[in-house]
């Protein structure tokens, strides 16, 4: 039989972009047939003859030099899974975590680019990545809020003078002087313990040194002075408190010391009343810490218990 009625017995495939009967050379993808001067890159016109890439809209084809690449590896992207972030195109397995360096593989979070001379493409972190880095910022934040914190304790301990001096240091032998005692040799010795003697047959109360195999009989000989010049003169303990310095604002940021009587206030007993004091508030709001002395805060971290 002739072409024509073979045609008609066997009706050719139609070129899917002209129409017309494909004879000889053709093309055939995505179950379509094309002449194959038909078969030509939507992009440069060119004739496709080997690997393409059909376009986003389903519209045509590229060649392989006009396929887009990928926007991390500059490879084609024919053939392999990809993703779209921020108008970029990148190979699937080419969507990292900034980080971890893990392929993303659902919800991720840009990551501001802090350093303009830094060129780097990876902008991007997982999400455990980006928890862990919203944490490391708190506590860059936290430690910086705490050491200003700390800065300004250590900037009004030096100011109010609120740290122990050791210009203030109790010194029996400046105690004995006080108390008229002449030639202070004979009852103690520098850096020496003392302790109090009572002498049954004259009545009189004394001071000798002690040794330290018997330091629990000493007694700090300023502290002793002091306490008697007080219970002598006023008729009562000594007594130190932090008072408010605008009594009618109890909130205030700022305290005053009350010592009674007022002149313990240039005493070693008076300052030691301070500190102790002091020690205490401090111990109260987690500012020391003391061995054997817990903290209310460490029943708040372990749960109350």
């Amino acid at each position: 039989s002739c072409q024509a009625c073979y045609e008609r017995a066997h009706p050719p495939e139609r070129c899917a972009k002209c129409g017309s009967a494909v004879r000889g050379r053709a093309m055939r993808t995505g179950g379509q047939t094309f002449h194959a001067e038909c078969f030509t890159c939507c992009s440069c016109r060119r004739e496709i003859d080997g690997p393409h890439f059909r376009t986003d809209d389903g519209a045509g084809y590229l060649c392989v030099g006009c396929q887009p690449r990928c926007s991390m590896c500059n490879e084609t992207l024919g053939g392999k899974s990809f993703v779209r972030v921020d108008g970029a195109t990148l190979h699937k397995e080419c969507f990292r975590c900034c980080d971890c360096g893990d392929c993303i593989d659902g919800g991720f979070f840009e990551v501001p680019k802090t350093n303009p001379f830094q060129n780097r493409k990876e902008r991007h972190r997982c999400r455990a990545c980006h928890t862990r880095s919203l944490q490391q910022r708190e506590d860059v934040v936290e430690a910086r809020a705490v050491a200003a914190e700390d800065w300004k304790k250590q900037s009004d301990a030096a100011k109010y003078k609120l740290a122990w001096r050791p210009e203030i240091m109790p010194c029996p032998n400046q105690a004995l002087r006080d108390l008229g005692v002449v030639d202070v040799s004979a009852h103690a010795s520098k850096g020496e313990l003392v302790c109090i003697t009572f002498d049954e047959a004259s009545g009189r109360v004394g001071c000798a040194p002690v040794s330290a195999a018997h330091a629990e009989a000493a007694v700090s000989l300023p502290y002793l002075a002091c306490v008697l010049r007080v219970l002598r003169e006023s008729r009562r303990e000594p007594q130190f408190s932090l008072d408010p310095k605008d009594p009618h604002d109890l909130s205030g940021p700022f305290l005053l010391k009350r010592f009674y009587p007022e002149w313990l206030g240039g005493t070693v007993v008076g300052e030691v009343l301070f500190q102790a004091d002091y020690a205490l508030k401090q111990l109260c709001f987690g500012d020391l810490r003391l061995p054997g002395i817990p903290s209310v805060f460490d029943g708040e971290s372990s749960g109350g218990r």
